[in-house]
């Protein structure tokens, strides 16, 4: 890539919603990075150049420690190539982070919560019942695209769920309201669901896994699966534990706001998420 490109161009814009975001800082650095990796020479110096603030300024900001004031805020983003209610969007953000003025806040906050973003899960303390059990869970997820018992067997027989325990998981979704039964027809109640409760949260992961595992050598799958799983650990302070947070946030709440977007679902991910925030004494 050019350094000397012209960002105002929308046709330079590298982040294709920005209403996934709701963290400016977070639109940066995922801009920045966008950019980086088509270039690896292009680098922040060059990045801070063509946004017409300096290096040092814009270092601080990405890292948390300065906040962008609306003016050079609005300035720079446009020079990335958004306009309009994006702009608008983005002024939103800067103000929630930056301004002690009640009318602009709440402005901001109209503008954040109901003009552009789209989220639409509700956070429930009580609804982590889809984790008794990896059959459980199984069905939970099966509710999502079919609606009957004979479409739910064809893949619960899979699993060798018996047609009296599915069931009976989905009278027990009934009695805790995550579902209703219209006709012979097995509706979700509410189709965004959110666990918070993470009290159980390490074992059910590894009942789970369990479960699936004895699947594989019971079916005689002897080669690695299409879709794997990774997992590593961070080690953070105390200012990149913040940031770290930041972005897991925004990407949970990415990953719902584009499951929203589905039409009919074909497919289901299982995705986890472990973040420990408890400090640690190293000798």
């Amino acid at each position: 890539m050019n350094t000397n490109e012209h960002f105002g161009d929308p046709v330079n814009k590298r982040i294709e919603n920005i209403y996934d975001f709701d963290n400016y800082k977070l639109i940066l650095s995922t801009d920045y990075f966008l950019r980086h990796s088509e270039n690896p020479k292009y680098s922040l110096r060059s990045y801070s150049r063509d946004l017409d603030v300096s290096h040092g300024y814009l270092s601080e900001v990405m890292s948390g420690k300065r906040e962008f004031s609306v003016s050079k805020g609005v300035n720079a983003f446009e020079k990335i190539g958004f306009r309009d209610e994006e702009i608008e969007y983005i002024e939103s953000l800067i103000t929630l982070k930056t301004s002690e003025d009640s009318m602009k806040l709440s402005d901001a906050n109209y503008i954040f919560k109901n003009k552009y973003n789209s989220r639409k899960f509700k956070v429930d303390n009580n609804q982590d019942r889809i984790m008794d059990s990896p059959e459980h869970f199984i069905v939970f997820s099966l509710l999502h695209e079919y609606e009957s018992v004979e479409q739910m067997k064809k893949v619960t027989s899979l699993f060798k769920i018996s047609e009296d325990e599915l069931i009976n998981i989905l009278n027990y979704f009934i009695e805790v309201k995550y579902i209703k039964k219209e006709n012979e027809s097995y509706k979700i109640i509410n189709p965004n669901h959110l666990i918070t409760s993470h009290d159980r949260y390490c074992e059910f992961l590894f009942n789970l896994s369990t479960f699936f595992l004895e699947h594989y050598k019971e079916t005689n799958i002897n080669r690695i699966p299409d879709y794997v799983a990774s997992a590593f650990i961070l080690p953070l302070d105390e200012n990149t534990a913040k940031e770290i947070n930041e972005h897991n946030k925004h990407y949970i709440n990415s990953l719902f706001k584009i499951a929203d977007r589905t039409k009919v679902a074909d497919r289901f991910a299982f995705i986890t998420n472990l973040y420990l925030e408890k400090d640690i004494q190293l000798n």
